[in-house]
C-alpha cells in the first residue's frame, strides 16, 4: 500500500525554506519540496536540487516515471552531493555551491541560451550531467579544472560519503534496514515480502534489476535474483506458498519459478500483449487476469496453470465469453473452486469443481462498486451505486441516488442464484463491504462522503460513518414478501474510530516521494487505500482484509482497499498515521496477523525496506525508542489496561447485540 502526505498552498519562497529546516533538521538529506507548480517533482540534499519536469504519458503503456527517471534522479542526487563532499573533504572546493538540476525530457534545450545558474537537462545521461556539473562547479569559481573528476567510472569509484544525517530511525533499537543486506546507492523503488526474503526491485544501467534480501541473514539468498528487464519490471506479487511470482516486464506479462528461476511467458505468441491485472488463485498456483491486445484493441480474460504452464479453458469460457466487458476484474472465492469476473453491471461465474461457467450471473441497472465472497464460496455480495457523478473532479455522494448492498447465494442447480431481500441494504449514502462473518452476515460502513476542496492522505471518518451487520439471513427471499424493517434491520456496532490513509488524491495524482512525499501531476495505475477500524473484530473476519472497488474517479477509494482491525486505542491509532503522515512513509507491507511491519521510507538518505514488529512499532510511537540490547522490552502496562479497556467496551456492546439478534430469530 502506498503512503503520502499533501501539504496547504504557501508561498513558494518562504515554503522551500520552511519544508528545507524541517525536513533538514528531522529527516534524511534527500528531500521532496512541494511546489506552486505542480506538474514538477523536486528533489533535493543540502548542495544539489533535481526538479523534474515529466511529459505526458501517450498511452497506458508509456514509461511509468516512478520506475525509471525518479529513482535515476535519486541515485543522482546522492552521487553528486557525495562528489561535493569529496571535494570538500580535500580542502579543494571553495565555498558551499548550491548545484540547481532541471531535468525536462521534452524541452529543446538551446545552445545559444543565455548562462544561468540552472543546470538544464532533457535525457539522464550521467557522462552529459558531469560534464555540466564540473562546468558549473569551475566557471563560478568553486574548484579548479585540476582538481575535478571528468570520467563517469571515477565517480562511480569515488569512496562512499556520509551524506545522511543521523536519526532516531537509524540508530533505533526497533528499526531494522532490510536493505542492507545488499547495501547500494539505487534506491528500492516496488517490493514483496516473502516468508524468508524480500523481492525488490533496483536501479539498473537501463532499466531495473530485481535483487533478493534474506530476512534470516543467510548470505546465499542475498544478490541479483532477475537480470534486467527489457523495459522495466513492475507489478509484482506472489503466488500463496510462494512458489511463483507474477510480474511485468514493460508491461507484458511474465510468470517466474521462484525456485528455479524459469521465466514463464503467458503470451509467449503474442509480443502485443499489455496485462490489466490479475489474481492469483488463494489455494492453488493459478493465475487469472485480463490483459489487452495493442493490435487489435481487445481485451481478454484468461486462467493460466503456472505448474503445467498452460492456459486453462474452464468451462468453455473463451469462446462464450465476451471479453470486452467493461472494468472486468476476477476475483477469486476463499476456497478457490470459483471465480467471477466483475465488470461495470455484470457477474460472471467461472466453477472449477464443475468445469462450467455462467454468463452474466447477476446484471444490474446501475454500477457495480465492490464484491466479497463469503469463507464457504456458497454465497457473495456486492454494493450497487445509482447514478452518475456530476462533477469529475470533486465526490459528494448526494450525486448519486444512493447505494444497494446486494446479497445472494447459490441455488441447488448450477449457475442458480438467490437473494436474501431481508439482508438487502439500501442507503442515500456511501456504503463500504468489509467481510461476512461466520455467521452469515455482512460487515458493512455506511456513512456521508464527501471529498474536501483540499484532499489530503489522511481521513477522519469516525463522526461521518457507522459501523453495521446485515441482519441474520432469512429462509425468505421472495422479493415480493414483506420483509418487516422495524424486525429485520441493521444491527449497529460500537465503531471507536475510523481513519483512512490513502495513497492518490485523484485519477491524474501519483507520488514518487524519495521518502517525502508531495502531490503531483504523474498518471497512475493503482490506487491504495488503507482503512483502520476501531471496531472489536467479528468472529470470522481476519484482521487484514482487502475488497477491491470498482469505482473511478472521483471516488477518493476506488481500487485496492485494505481493512485492519487495530486492538489498540483511538490515541494509539492516529499516531500511527501520524507517524505515516510526518515522516511520509511511502508504502507499508504486514502480515495477516498484524505481527511484522515493512515500511518502504528514506529514513537513511535513500529509499530502502525497514522492518519491525508490530508492537514494537507502537512501543516507539507510545514510548520512545530503547537502548540497544537483546532484551525487548514488555508492552507498557497502561498500553495493557487501555487494549483490555477497549475490548470490554465491545464485548459488553457485543453482549447486547448478541441478545437482540436472538430475539430477531
Amino acid at each position: 500500500m502506498v503512503l503520502f502526505m499533501s501539504y496547504k498552498h504557501i508561498s513558494r519562497k518562504f515554503s522551500l525554506i520552511l519544508l528545507f529546516c524541517l525536513f533538514i533538521s528531522v529527516l534524511s538529506n534527500v528531500q521532496l519540496n512541494a511546489q506552486e507548480d505542480k506538474s514538477a517533482i523536486v528533489l533535493y540534499t543540502s548542495n544539489v536540487e533535481f526538479s523534474y519536469h515529466q511529459p505526458f504519458r501517450n498511452s497506458y503503456k508509456s514509461k511509468h516515471p516512478s520506475y525509471i527517471d525518479v529513482p535515476r534522479m535519486n541515485h543522482f542526487i546522492n552521487l553528486f552531493q557525495s562528489y561535493i563532499l569529496y571535494l570538500k573533504k580535500l580542502g579543494r572546493l571553495n565555498g558551499n555551491p548550491f548545484v540547481r538540476i532541471s531535468y525536462a525530457p521534452d524541452a529543446v534545450i538551446e545552445n545559444d541560451e543565455p548562462q544561468t545558474r540552472i543546470i538544464k537537462i532533457n535525457d539522464l545521461g550521467v557522462g552529459n550531467l558531469l560534464n555540466k556539473v564540473n562546468k558549473y562547479l569551475t566557471e563560478y569559481g568553486f574548484v579548479k579544472t585540476e582538481h575535478i573528476i571528468d570520467s563517469s567510472e571515477s565517480l562511480y569509484s569515488l569512496p562512499e560519503q556520509d551524506i545522511s544525517k543521523e536519526n532516531s530511525f537509524t540508530n533505533s533499537a526497533y528499526f531494522k534496514n532490510i536493505s542492507l543486506a545488499v547495501p547500494s546507492n539505487e534506491p528500492d523503488t516496488s517490493y514483496v515480502v516473502l516468508k524468508d526474503r524480500v523481492l525488490t526491485t533496483r536501479l539498473s544501467s537501463k532499466t531495473n534489476t530485481i535483487f533478493s534480501l534474506s530476512l534470516n541473514e543467510k548470505p546465499e539468498d542475498n544478490g541479483v535474483f532477475m537480470g534486467e528487464a527489457k523495459i522495466w519490471y513492475q507489478y509484482m506479487t506472489v503466488s500463496t506458498d510462494e512458489k511463483f511470482l507474477f510480474l511485468t516486464d514493460g508491461l507484458f506479462p511474465l510468470i517466474v519459478n521462484l525456485e528455479t528461476k524459469e521465466i514463464i511467458e503467458p503470451f509467449h505468441d503474442n509480443p502485443n500483449i499489455t496485462a490489466l491485472g490479475g489474481e492469483w488463485s488463494p489455494t492453488k498456483n493459478i493465475f487469472a487476469g485480463v490483459v489487452l491486445d495493442e493490435k487489435t484493441f481487445e481485451r481478454q480474460a484468461y486462467i493460466f496453470d503456472a505448474e503445467k504452464k498452460e492456459m486453462m479453458d474452464v468451462g468453455g469460457f473463451t469462446k462464450v465469453f465476451k471479453s470486452n466487458y467493461l472494468y472486468a476484474t476476477p476475483v477469486w472465492a476463499p476456497n478457490g473452486e470459483k471465480i467471477v469476473f466483475v465488470s461495470a453491471k455484470s457477474i460472471h461465474l467461472i466453477d472449477f469443481k464443475n468445469n462450467s461457467i455462467k454468463p452474466n450471473l447477476v446484471n444490474v441497472d446501475g454500477e457495480i462498486g465492490e464484491f466479497i465472497w463469503s469463507e464457504d464460496a456458497n454465497s457473495f455480495a456486492f454494493v450497487e451505486i445509482k447514478g452518475q457523478t456530476r462533477n469529475q473532479y470533486h465526490f459528494d455522494d448526494y450525486d448519486f441516488r444512493g447505494c444497494n448492498l446486494h446479497r445472494y447465494r447459490f441455488g441447488d442447480s448450477f449457475g442458480s442464484v438467490l437473494e436474501d431481500y431481508a439482508q438487502c441494504i439500501e442507503s442515500r449514502n456511501t456504503i463500504k463491504l468489509i467481510s461476512f462473518t461466520d455467521k452469515d452476515q455482512i460487515l458493512y460502513l455506511e456513512g456521508k462522503l464527501v471529498a474536501p476542496d483540499v484532499p489530503g492522505s489522511f481521513w477522519d471518518l469516525s463522526k461521518t460513518f457507522n459501523a453495521y451487520l446485515t441482519p441474520l439471513p432469512t429462509k425468505e427471499i421472495n422479493k415480493q414478501s414483506k420483509v418487516d424493517k422495524e424486525k429485520v434491520k441493521p444491527q449497529q456496532l460500537p465503531l471507536q474510530y475510523l481513519y483512512v490513509y490513502r495513497s492518490l488524491d485523484s485519477k491524474n495524482t501519483n507520488i514518487y516521494d524519495s521518502g517525502n512525499g508531495h502531490s503531483n501531476l504523474l498518471f497512475t495505475n493503482e490506487f491504495y487505500s488503507n482503512w483502520f477500524i476501531g471496531l472489536y473484530r467479528q468472529s470470522g473476519i481476519d484482521y487484514k482484509g482487502q475488497v477491491y472497488s470498482y469505482r473511478s474517479s472521483p471516488y477518493p477509494f476506488q481500487c485496492y482497499n485494505y481493512s485492519y482491525f487495530l486492538n489498540k486505542t483511538q490515541g494509539q491509532a492516529r499516531l500511527l498515521l501520524k507517524f505515516f503522515q510526518d515522516y511520509n512513509i511511502r508504502s507499508t507491507e504486514s502480515d495477516n496477523q498484524q505481527t511484522r511491519v515493512y515500511m518502504h521510507a528514506n529514513f537513511s538518505g535513500i529509499l530502502n525496506i525497514w522492518s519491525l514488529t508490530s508492537d514494537d512499532l507502537f512501543n516507539y510511537l507510545v514510548n520512545g525508542d530503547k537502548a540497544k540490547g537483546p532484551e525487548k522490552e514488555e508492552v507498557s502496562g497502561t498500553e495493557e489496561v487501555e487494549n483490555s479497556l477497549i475490548k470490554t467496551s465491545f464485548d459488553e456492546e457485543n453482549n447486547i447485540n448478541e441478545i437482540g439478534q436472538t430475539e430477531q430469530q
